[in-house]
């Protein structure tokens, strides 16, 4: 089936979706973006992805003359005409047009882009991964960029090293979060993750709501020499959800398995989206 995407008010198929060459988002790297994916053909907290959204538009100054609800039913709308089946989506907003090469058109662009993605099921993976440190910081943490330099640079390291992502380590030796993921580690029965100077994961917070109650919860930086420690280690994103973390750069974590608490809260996880929208 042809993927139908949206752009600066039509709906086109993949093959004819364009974007002009004076786009700022090409030119300068001007814009914003948010990823979420379906669970039962409903998009997954849709209203915090607009919200995390408009955040980052008006961080960078970017314009934003939509409303939320307009927004939501274009992806409504976007998805109804890719089929049935569970979907990636991913909104993006440019500076739009530039004459000089360096300023914002009065008109940014909005692009939606739909893509098909593996439905949920019960059973869940016992596999954990292996992530890289890569000595950087996101400029702007809180802030969805469509620069992606760092991370891009980061993934080729990674998977040139057997791993799936990468974690960002700042000069000071603390590690605050993945290149795409949010970052969390089980100190003994102690669930920690950073607080601040992170882009704050719209998964991540189920996942914390769903420890909250279950495990002490500590909200702090974590030194690498801490997180290599650890006893358990996972990361969590819209795509990846919980994803388990057995070895960082060449040092295993814990005895190498998934772990009991991240199997906890991967099951917990599992049966919240299973139900999302039901």
């Amino acid at each position: 089936m042809q993927r139908i995407y949206y752009i600066d008010g039509k709906f086109v198929s993949a093959d004819n979706a364009k974007v002009p060459v004076a786009d700022l988002g090409l030119i300068r790297g001007y814009g914003v973006f948010d990823f979420f994916r379906t669970y039962n053909g409903v998009p997954f907290h849709l209203e915090d992805h607009l919200t995390r959204l408009h955040h980052s538009a008006c961080a960078v100054e970017l314009d934003f003359p939509w409303t939320f609800d307009e927004l939501s039913d274009l992806v409504t709308d976007v998805l109804a005409r890719n089929g049935s089946g569970e979907h990636k989506v991913r909104i993006i907003i440019t500076g739009g047009d530039t004459e000089d090469f360096s300023s914002p058109s009065v008109d940014p662009r909005l692009i939606i882009i739909v893509t098909p993605c593996s439905a949920v099921t019960p059973e869940i993976s016992d596999d954990a991964v292996k992530v890289i440190t890569v000595e950087d910081n996101r400029m702007m943490p809180s802030v969805k960029s469509i620069n992606y330099i760092s991370a891009v640079v980061a993934m080729k390291r990674a998977k040139k090293l057997g791993a799936i992502a990468g974690l960002y380590v700042d000069k000071a030796g603390y590690v605050w979060e993945g290149t795409r993921t949010n970052l969390f580690a089980f100190l003994r029965d102690t669930l920690v993750t950073a607080g601040h100077n992170i882009l704050v994961g719209i998964t991540r917070q189920p996942v914390l709501e769903l420890a909250d109650g279950v495990v002490p919860l500590e909200f702090r930086e974590l030194k690498l020499e801490e997180l290599l420690s650890a006893d358990e280690v996972f990361i969590t994103s819209s795509s990846k959800e919980i994803l388990p973390i057995k070895m960082i750069d060449d040092r295993q974590i814990g005895d190498g398995k998934v772990g009991e608490g991240t199997k906890s809260l991967q099951k917990r996880f599992r049966d919240y989206v299973v139900n999302w929208a039901k």
